[in-house]
């Protein structure tokens, strides 16, 4: 079953044409990758689907198209945003930002999911957000994210800028995300070697284009050419 759909996508930023005729589909259980080098349009195709710019195309959402919804509408139906840079509100604590991810008033069963996956929130959870380290405040951006309760969680750049033992607790934390809950996972990342352990299928996206997708083990053998290429 497919949850999302993308066919024949294209993008705009005013009259620039960005993306051009995109299709990437997530099934359900899945965690689907885009790598891409700096300026490929990553971050475009994810405010494409939460519809943040001008697009033309297909995007379906659990059968239902998406096109005429605004933003809000979107992740209301189940679309679970982490923003590159994380986008805290950083005088707040960081279960003061955890909490402005939820739908309701009521999320104290989400809360607790979110403290199960990170349990280094929890006894941050009273710190002021700026005060966090950075991998504390990735967590807490991927934790107010979940608040909602998505069915398709988007994540830009998770890794961006953060230390090689921090992406690796970052992995095991999507890894459980991927384990214990029906969370679909759309991936944009740089950092290649993150996505082949987390993605079932990859793309890669190079000046708005699609040149070349499949399986992670149908990369296996290209892995070392595509580090070089990203």
């Amino acid at each position: 079953m497919k949850v999302l759909e993308v066919e024949n996508l294209k993008a705009y930023y005013e009259k620039a044409l960005i993306l051009k005729n995109i299709d990437i589909d997530v099934e359900k259980g899945e965690t689907v990758a885009i790598l891409g080098p700096n300026g490929a349009g990553k971050t475009t195709f994810l405010k494409s689907i939460i519809g943040l710019v001008k697009t033309e195309g297909k995007i379906k959402f659990n059968g239902e198209n998406l096109q005429n919804l605004k933003p809000h509408k979107r992740v209301l139906k189940g679309i679970g945003v982490c923003p590159e840079g994380r986008r805290l509100f950083p005088d707040m604590t960081v279960e003061d930002n955890l909490r402005l991810g939820a739908s309701t008033k009521h999320c104290d069963s989400e809360l607790e999911l979110v403290y199960d996956i990170f349990p280094d929130l929890k006894r941050r959870s009273n710190h002021i957000a700026k005060m966090a380290s950075g991998g504390e405040q990735q967590m807490t951006a991927i934790g107010r994210a979940l608040m909602s309760k998505p069915k398709l969680l988007l994540m830009d750049e998770p890794s961006l800028g953060l230390a090689p033992k921090l992406i690796l607790r970052l992995r095991d934390a999507i890894k459980k995300i991927q384990k214990d809950t029906e969370i679909q996972i759309l991936l944009v990342e740089q950092n290649i070697r993150l996505a082949f352990k987390l993605a079932n299928r990859i793309n890669i996206l190079v000046n708005g284009e699609i040149v070349e997708k499949g399986t992670v083990e149908s990369f296996r053998d290209l892995e070392k050419n595509y580090v070089q290429l990203l």
